[in-house]
């Protein structure tokens, strides 16, 4: 397993079974330490919490309760290197370890969801700014593919579906 430590906090790393077909630890980080950086400008991250940031087949996923002591994001990225879908992923994830415990009420639950959804769209749009501007060739011929990402399923239809869980999901009082 591959292991790279974000340089945004000493306390969050990204590890990898670099069995091929998915990202490195190194590619990892290429991408998701520039959303930490982005994200730990514009939301409250917390830098002092331990972070896991590994790939899975169960992902996308944040866990909270897990035996290492670190809280854990499992991104869904052994298939292909899809940057977009990474920072989609991460950028959801993030915003339920913003949030900590989360909310508690399971009927109020979509409203977690929600934020976790504009979160994705916001970022994968600061992503794109923040790679056009760069020195790197690689992160400025990526740089549209955010946006792109952004417009194979519009928001509205992604945050329609979490209003409607609450709905379809009644909680019995």
């Amino acid at each position: 397993m591959g292991s790279v430590t974000s340089r945004v906090s000493p306390q969050w790393r990204f590890d990898t079974d670099n069995s091929g077909g998915g990202h490195t630890s190194v590619d990892s980080a290429f991408v998701l330490d520039d959303l930490l950086y982005i994200y730990s400008n514009k939301a409250p991250l917390d830098k002092n919490r331990l972070m896991l940031i590994i790939e899975g087949n169960a992902g996308p996923i944040y866990v909270t309760n897990t035996p290492l002591a670190h809280e854990l994001i499992i991104l869904n990225t052994k298939q292909a290197r899809l940057w977009a879908r990474d920072v989609y992923q991460l950028a959801h994830e993030l915003t339920h370890f913003v949030i900590f415990h989360g909310i508690q009420q399971p009927q109020f639950k979509w409203f977690e969801e929600t934020l976790a959804e504009l979160s994705s769209y916001f970022f994968l749009k600061q992503m794109a700014a923040y790679w056009a501007a760069s020195n790197n060739q690689i992160k400025r011929a990526y740089a549209d593919s955010f946006l792109e990402y952004v417009e194979l399923e519009p928001p509205r239809l992604k945050i329609s579906r979490c209003l409607i869980y609450p709905i379809r999901h009644r909680i019995p009082a």
